[in-house]
């Protein structure tokens, strides 16, 4: 049967121990389909996320229960170390601090340990005993459901993607990018700027992206999201600004200054409801001034990708027009009028996207 060694997965094995990365690299295809995650700890089983679902991973390549699983022993977690840090921890102390490295091609790998504090704030971390390996893919088309919610006539809607993590934030901003860069059924190509602080949208590794991000995109990767965002305001006339999870103080400032220049906005953030959104000072004052015409809501549930709501700008203020979509690929959504909050729960799905 055909394995699944591609591209895709092969960048992401490039940073697990040699014993493990050889051991799925057996494994059949049907047998990783729909992989989410692979997750390391110290003496403990390796466990494979597939979404909500979880599965252990033994010496032949099978799934199985955790007693007969292969083990992450001393060795591979200090092999899986070296080779995510780069053998370099200093220089990732800043990202080491939030939780997560994202490796080369756009792969975050979370980060468990014991934390080393300087003068009562969290540093960076030690004596690693997790990690979890989020594998990032390409999904062509995903984003092609949602447009028309996205668009009013050809001019495209400032737009705020948000969600908890894992729920496809990433996977979708990635081929929305794509498909307005390069055009789509509804609007010509335009001119686009993605601020890729973390590398993740793009994987631009030595110069070369992993993601197609359309053929009229500019990339900045690895720039602090205000920097980034005012560069690309200052010098590439973007027509339209990308960047992923934004919520500090000197996103809002970058985010003002995109709006007075009449430059529209596709921007992703952490949050389960957006109630939860408006518990972030900085999204809350954005909201509060009418700054994005369109919520997208994300979940995880039942799978990655899965669209629960969007809400249209009604008015400047707290109204929202929301779209209630049925399920399958044509979301034929019946517009009603209500306050956040007052809405239903309901779900649709934009095809998996992970």
């Amino acid at each position: 049967m055909e394995k699944i060694f591609s591209d895709d997965l092969s960048g992401l094995l490039d940073f697990l121990p040699r014993r493990i990365g050889q051991v799925l690299r057996r494994c059949e295809r049907e047998t990783l389909s729909g992989l989410t995650e692979i997750r390391l700890r110290f003496d403990g089983p390796v466990a494979l996320c597939f979404g909500r679902r979880v599965a252990f991973l033994s010496e032949e390549g099978r799934l199985g229960k955790a007693e007969t699983a292969l083990v992450a022993a001393e060795k591979d977690m200090a092999e899986a170390w070296r080779l995510v840090t780069s053998s370099s921890v200093y220089a990732l102390e800043e990202e080491l601090k939030q939780g997560y490295i994202t490796v080369a091609g756009g792969h975050r790998v979370g980060v468990a340990g014991t934390a080393v504090l300087r003068n009562g704030a969290v540093k960076t971390q030690k004596e690693i005993t997790s990690l979890n390996y989020r594998f990032a893919r390409e999904k062509r088309g995903v984003a092609e459901p949602v447009l028309p919610f996205l668009f009013s006539g050809n001019r495209f809607r400032d737009t705020l993607i948000f969600s908890p993590p894992g729920a496809g934030k990433t996977t979708l901003l990635r081929d929305l990018t794509r498909l307005l860069s390069d055009g789509n059924a509804l609007a010509p190509p335009r001119n686009v700027a993605v601020v890729d602080e973390r590398g993740e949208i793009a994987g631009v590794v030595m110069g070369r992206r992993r993601y197609d991000v359309g053929s009229n995109t500019d990339v900045l990767t690895g720039f602090p999201k205000e920097e980034g965002m005012m560069l690309a305001l200052r010098s590439l006339s973007p027509a339209v600004l990308v960047s992923d999870e934004i919520g500090r103080r000197e996103d809002e400032r970058a985010v003002a200054e995109a709006i007075r220049g009449g430059v529209s906005l596709l921007l992703t953030a952490h949050a389960g409801s957006v109630g939860e959104l408006r518990r972030r000072p900085v999204l809350r004052s954005l909201l509060a001034d009418g700054v994005f015409e369109c919520l997208l809501s994300l979940s995880p549930s039942p799978r990655p990708g899965t669209v629960s709501a969007v809400h249209i700008r009604k008015q400047k203020g707290e109204t929202w027009d929301y779209v209630e979509m049925d399920r399958g690929p044509d979301f034929d959504g019946r517009p009603g009028l209500c306050r956040d909050g007052d809405a239903p729960r309901l779900e649709a799905q934009t095809g998996g996207a992970q």
